[in-house]
């Protein structure tokens, strides 16, 4: 069957200069979501700042692909904001959108979140695996933050010595046998500023609830923005019946996976007059809502896509900053007072996130024959193709939690 595949990481580095001690302040662990109550609190939020990054990229990047890991991103991040306090801590609750959120609340929703779509279910795996790396020689994290981030994230502990080479390599096989030896080397070298590492590598594979048979792929133009000539490129189709939307403004199909109840892939490409860019800065998490519950409709749709392959990699140092976490990265006027306590210096350095996502018609059946559409002009198909840049979007329904995002310019 066809397999769609996703790998990601993001690193979080919090370097630090020592100071005296000051006793940790924690809040307690009583405020518990349950699985609906964080998809409505967090997951929901989550898409928004899911548009706001990809938007902010898009800005300087609007003719090159994008893929990134919401969830991933979020996760670390969170993690950090374990540590935070004060006027950053109010920073980073309001660029993440959880400012309506207690600590204890955020964590525990965020526990049964990792926990439901770590679910074994038929023809998908996810894992997102998240780890603590840190020198004591520099920094010793607070019990309780490293405590909160085994209880809600299941964080591994890593205690290491970053003055030897070992460290490094320690790091990057983690996050390659997390990533199923997809992400093979996260960092080359550990500056001699840099005292803790924060990483999530979540991975997932999925195979499609329909599969696109073999025989259907051809080469086809796809046209992308601000180009005179088309690109050719491989185009897989399927005539059967998707849940879809075709309006004026644009059009999107949204596809699940074998477990139908679990992730789906939508798709959406804006009318031909108006620039992705233009539609991602207009569209958010109400629109995307309003597509799930009232827009899509199911009906027999002759569907066309292209296949392709992205590895993306990106420092989102800036584009954090400029969204509104600026303080979180300013080695003056940032504040983790409780993650150390060593609290004078302890800032973020850098966001690294890498992502690798490949599409492609690799089936079980290498020989299945392609449907014909009809010819006699009875019941024929809504035709939806998918010719020029688009956004997609890979998400659990249950828990709203956009697993990554990703704009596709030339595929």
């Amino acid at each position: 069957m066809k397999r769609l595949k996703t790998f990601f990481f993001l690193l979080c580095c919090l370097p630090f200069a020592a100071c005296d001690k000051e006793e940790p302040s924690v809040l307690p662990q009583k405020d518990i979501l349950s699985l609906d109550e964080a998809a409505e609190q967090i997951g929901l939020p989550g898409q928004q700042f899911a548009f706001d990054l990809i938007h902010k990229i898009a800005q300087n990047a609007e003719q090159e692909n994008i893929l990134l890991s919401p969830y991933s991103i979020l996760s670390t991040l969170n993690m950090a904001y374990n540590g935070a306090n004060g006027s950053t801590k109010d920073a980073m609750a309001k660029v993440l959108k959880q400012r309506n959120l207690s600590l204890s609340q955020l964590n525990s929703g965020y526990k049964v979140i990792r926990e439901y779509l770590s679910k074994q279910r038929s023809g998908i795996r996810f894992q997102a695996a998240n780890g603590a790396f840190w020198d004591n020689n520099k920094v010793e994290p607070f019990e309780e933050f490293l405590d909160r981030l085994a209880i809600n994230y299941d964080a591994e502990a890593n205690q290491l010595d970053f003055s030897q080479p070992a460290a490094v390599e320690t790091i990057n096989d983690w996050v390659k046998s997390k990533t199923e030896d997809k992400i093979y080397q996260i960092i080359e070298n550990i500056p001699l500023e840099e005292s803790l590492f924060l990483v999530n590598a979540p991975y997932f594979q999925g195979e499609w609830w329909k599969p696109f048979p073999r025989a259907t792929i051809e080469e086809a133009h796809f046209f992308p923005q601000g180009q005179d000539e088309p690109l050719e490129v491989p185009f897989m189709w399927q005539d059967d019946r998707h849940f879809f939307y075709e309006g004026e403004d644009f059009t999107a199909v949204d596809l699940p996976f074998a477990d139908t109840s679990a992730f789906t892939m939508t798709m959406l490409m804006p009318r031909e007059e108006q620039t992705l860019l233009d539609f991602i800065g207009a569209f958010n998490a109400e629109d995307l809502q309003k597509l799930y519950d009232e827009q899509l409709r199911l009906d027999r749709v002759l569907l066309r896509m292209p296949l392709f392959e992205l590895s993306y990699k990106i420092n989102l140092r800036d584009v954090l900053s400029e969204l509104g976490m600026e303080k979180a990265f300013s080695n003056t006027d940032a504040n983790f007072s409780q993650l150390s306590s060593t609290s004078s210096n302890i800032h973020l350095t850098r966001v690294k996130h890498q992502t690798y996502l490949n599409i492609n018609d690799a089936g079980a059946d290498g020989t299945q024959s392609a449907p014909v559409p009809p010819t006699d002009g009875s019941n024929l198909p809504t035709v939806l193709s998918f010719e020029r840049p688009f956004l997609i979007l890979l998400r659990d329904k249950k828990t709203n939690a956009i697993v990554f995002i990703g704009q596709i310019a030339q595929p």
